[in-house]
């Protein structure tokens, strides 16, 4: 299959239970045109003995090794190797994140089709160290509640009531549930929270170096500031 090339950064820190699994769901995916580089973050568990051997298998797969900086300097490490090849997205995928087999297919899709958005994004299921579904739908649910402050667009409208006016201006402080034809945009993301897992979105890779990739002195939602960003 060819396509845009998908640069897939995996900051991994002692990640032997499950490293495997994560990295076959990316060799396994239907989209092809990817290069994964495996930055291991100083870990002491078999971390970069596992990704050493599947790169060995798989030209497309690169281990990266460092002390432990945390996954915000991992992930830049990864990107700005990646970033020779001259990809178009970007896929964030933590090391215990399994990727369903059409993933990046149908997210690539979605963006090729809508060249004014620098991002598409999917949704997650919960899953224990055995892969088997945790409160399934759970996850998806949460996704989907996304707020905004804008207004519903209306067509035809011709004004309204000093009285209307006042309710909607009302309405308007506490928000309103996203219609499922909006796009998700910076107010949804502020006020709701982040993408999360990471690993359900691609994000356009020139966007991504153009506001400087994640923030590395952030030890925690740096996922939040990376896609508010």
């Amino acid at each position: 299959m060819s396509g845009p090339l998908i640069a897939v950064v995996i900051p991994a820190y002692n990640a032997e239970p499950y490293l495997r699994e994560t990295l076959g769901a990316i060799v396994a995916q239907s989209y092809t045109q990817w290069q994964a580089v495996v930055v291991d973050d100083g870990s002491t568990d078999k971390t970069a003995d596992i990704a050493r051997e599947l790169a060995g298998q798989d030209e497309r797969i690169t281990l990266k090794q460092q002390e432990n900086t945390g996954e915000s300097i991992a992930r830049n490490r990864a990107m700005s190797i990646l970033a020779n090849g001259g990809p178009k997205y970007l896929a964030c995928v933590d090391a215990d994140d399994v990727m369903l087999p059409d993933a990046f297919a149908t997210l690539v899709s979605c963006l090729e089709t809508r060249p004014d958005a620098v991002g598409a994004y999917g949704l997650a299921e919960y899953i224990d160290d055995q892969s088997n579904p945790i409160s399934p739908g759970a996850h998806p649910a949460l996704q989907r509640r996304r707020k905004t402050f804008k207004p519903v667009a209306k067509e035809g409208a011709s004004g309204s009531s000093p009285m209307a006016g006042a309710k909607a201006l009302l309405a308007s402080f506490a928000g309103r549930d996203l219609l499922a034809n909006e796009d998700t945009g910076f107010d949804t993301l502020a006020i709701y929270g982040g993408i999360w897992p990471p690993a359900v979105a691609l994000s356009r890779f020139d966007v991504v170096q153009e506001f400087g990739g994640f923030t590395g002195d952030i030890s925690h939602m740096e996922d939040w500031d990376f896609f508010l960003r």
